[in-house]
Order: C-alpha cells, then structure tokens, then sequence
C-alpha cells in the first residue's frame, strides 16, 4: 500500500516589478512598486499505515493541491498592505496568537489597507483592499487516515486523530543582483512577508498564528513618510486660510504587531522521527517542553470533520527595509569643525570605493550618513520594470512525525 504522512505546501513564487501609481493632488503609491505573482502547492509524503493528506475543496485529496490560474482567487498582483490596528480598545497591540483586525464593518470579507495618499494618515482614507489582487487568503483542509483493521471494515481506511506540527516553514525573498551591488540588502523584501494562519477544529476556531521570517514587533504607525515626494516629511497642509503645518501621522499611534518567528513556531524532529520538545526530566523541564508543544501544535486531525485552515499571505507595508545604498548625501551638511566634533561618528566622507568616519572639516568635501531602514521601500531593492527583479517563496510543511501511524 502507498501511504503517507507528510504533506509540503510551497505556497508562492512572485516576481517584483516597480510600478509607480498615479493618484489624486499628485500622490503616489505608499511604496511605488507591485508584484508579479506565480503559486502552486507541492506536497509528498510517505508513512507505514497512514496518511495525511490535504485538499482545496474538501473533495479532491491527496499531496498535492495546487494554488494555481484554475484557483477562484489567484492573485495576479502582490502589493504592500497592512491590516493595521482599528479597533478602539487598548494596548493597541495585534497579538501574534489573534485572529486579524476585522476591518470590514458588515463581517463577510478580510479588509486590508493599500496606496495611502499624501496628506491623509487614517486608514479611512486608504484604498481597502480584499483577497484576489494585494494579497492572498485561501482554504486548505487537512485529514489523517489510517488502515482500518476491524473485521466489519467496510473501507480500508478510516479517519484517524492525529497531532500536525509545521516541520518546515519558508519566507524567503531573493533579488537579482548586479555587479558590485551591496549583497547586504538581497533579502530585504523577505522581512516584510506576513503567513498567519486560523484553524477550525469541528468547525471551531482553535488557534491563530501570525508569522514573519524574524519575528518581533512592528510599528503600525509614522509621522515621518515622504509620500508626495518632496523630499521633506509630509504635511496636513490644506487652503491658505486653513492651513494645518503639522506632521501628518500615518496609521493608528502606538500601535504594534506582533509576529512569531520561523524559529518559534518550526517543529523539529529527534533522530527516531519524532518530535522533540526538549529535555522532560525535571519539572521545569517538563513544564517548558509542554509549553512549547502546545505552541507549536497547529491542529489536531478529526475523526468527524477536516480540519480547516485558513491561510493569509502579504507583505506588511509598515516593516521597515533598508535600502540599496549603505551611505546617502546628509541633507545638512556640516559647516565647521565644531559640526564635525558635536557629531562624532554621523558624517562620513568616501575613501575610494568605501566610506570612513569624518574626523576632520573640509568645506570641499561632500559629507554622507548611514541610510537607515525606512517604511518608504527603496525600489531598486523591492523590484523594478527589468534589472532589479525579487522572487518572493512563501511555503510550509504539514507532519504528523515518522511513526505517528505505528501501533
């Protein structure tokens, strides 16, 4: 008999393309760029008396299902959103074990938002934005089937109760470099993409998980974007007799999300296939690796009903990525020497192909600083129209252990 026990989902493959859009009073898009997109799902797996197998509509099973042109809601399109922070109550925190933010006030649809405009920071002036074009959310159904072995079997297999893990999670973003190019910066795009997943064991939602390469917190929130590209901070700004000369303030204040790291939630296995929590023998030991186990555990397979998961895919518009060049010209350029030593370590001045601090005034020279990680993407490293291409994959790996269908 062919049996398995592991499915492998790699769940995205994008092209990035520089694509600076158009909008009202001359704005532009929040990060100038979208993606070519291209997604399929590839699974394989093996096992002695069992499997587990997956499905995109609950009647075609197997290991593979395919995220593909014949899918409802292919995406042809991948751009920067965020689902922000909307919701009134405090702390204005996005926990990395909570649903997303409902921003759709009748409830049927998952609402992110896109292409802020210059000039207009709540997000109730923002494009919103559903699954199929920004962003993808699909279904996928999991199952665990073991050989039946009583005598009144009218089937081989029947539904069997079993723990999956993740043993495999990738996001991964790779960009096509030039010649002398800082490799720095190859995978910068890879910080900004977002998996988070909901699981409904018998129709009830037993966990939420959000994921990004890194983990850690990100600020929903900036006064600091040049939107209008006039190379100085954005403005309210307004008619003459009312003009507002405050910075606008982008997004909700003090708000956060967390993620999960990669690390955090991958489940790793022992020399025999199983699953390894850690070390058990003391009852702090003990005590961890139980907490570790329920963290990592994505479901627990039905003998009555598929366990459905809803996956949500997208690159967080707010994750802050560093851009091509290590060094930029200093918007104030130091004007005496006194500049120079009251900001020891700032200025820096080229020495060949490199930099080096500036110790020194010279009224001739050109002074640089350190280019620092903005939530303005830098094109030449998120993508462009031909040279500059990033290739995004998206993927996981469902398992239930080696020898989880072993008497």
């Amino acid at each position: 008999m062919k049996n398995n026990k592991k499915v492998i989902i790699p769940l995205l493959a994008t092209v990035a393309g520089l694509s600076i859009v158009g909008g009202v009073s001359g704005a532009v898009a929040w990060y100038q760029y979208n993606t070519r997109v291209n997604a399929s799902f590839i699974g394989s797996s093996v096992a002695e008396s069992g499997v587990l197998q997956i499905s995109r509509d609950k009647s075609h099973w197997g290991r593979d299902a395919y995220y593909d042109q014949d899918h409802p809601d292919y995406v042809q399109n991948f751009s920067p959103v965020t689902f922000g922070y909307t919701r009134q109550d405090n702390p204005k925190v996005i926990h990395a074990n909570e649903a997303l933010p409902d921003n759709d006030s009748a409830g049927n649809d998952t609402v992110a938002f896109a292409y802020p405009e210059a000039g207009h920071g709540s997000y109730d002036s923002w494009t919103k934005v559903t699954p199929g074009k920004e962003f993808i959310q699909y279904t996928i159904y999991l199952k665990a089937l073991e050989v039946n072995n009583s005598p009144s079997a009218t089937s081989d297999m029947k539904a069997a109760s079993k723990e999956v893990f993740l043993s495999d999670i990738v996001l991964d973003g790779s960009k096509k470099m030039t010649a002398g190019e800082n490799p720095t910066y190859n995978e910068e795009i890879s910080k900004a993409l977002r998996l988070h997943l909901s699981v409904k064991e018998d129709n009830v939602v037993t966990k939420n998980l959000l994921i990004s390469k890194n983990g850690g917190n990100t600020t929903l929130f900036s006064d600091n974007l040049d939107l209008d590209a006039d190379g100085e901070r954005d403005r309210v700004g307004g008619y003459a007799w009312a003009l507002d000369n405050n910075f606008v303030e982008y997004g909700t204040k003090d708000a956060v999300q967390e993620a999960y790291s990669i690390d955090e939630i991958k489940a790793v296995r022992d020399a025999n296939g199983d699953f390894d929590f850690g070390p058990t023998e003391l009852p702090e030991e003990a005590a961890a690796a139980e907490a570790k186990h329920d963290k990592q555990l994505i479901c627990t397979t039905s003998v009555n009903n598929p366990v459905e998961i809803t996956v949500t895919v997208w690159l967080e518009g707010w994750q802050e990525l560093a851009g091509k060049d290590e060094y930029v010209v200093a918007k104030t350029q130091p004007q005496s020497q006194q500049d120079i030593d009251d900001n020891a370590g700032v200025f820096f001045v080229k020495n060949g192909d490199g930099f080096e601090a500036a110790t020194t005034f010279d009224g001739e020279a050109t002074y640089y600083v350190e280019n620092t990680p903005s939530s303005l993407w830098d094109p030449r490293v998120t993508g462009s129209t031909t040279d500059f291409l990033s290739t995004l994959h998206v993927g996981m790996t469902f398992d239930v252990g080696k020898n989880a269908f072993k008497a």
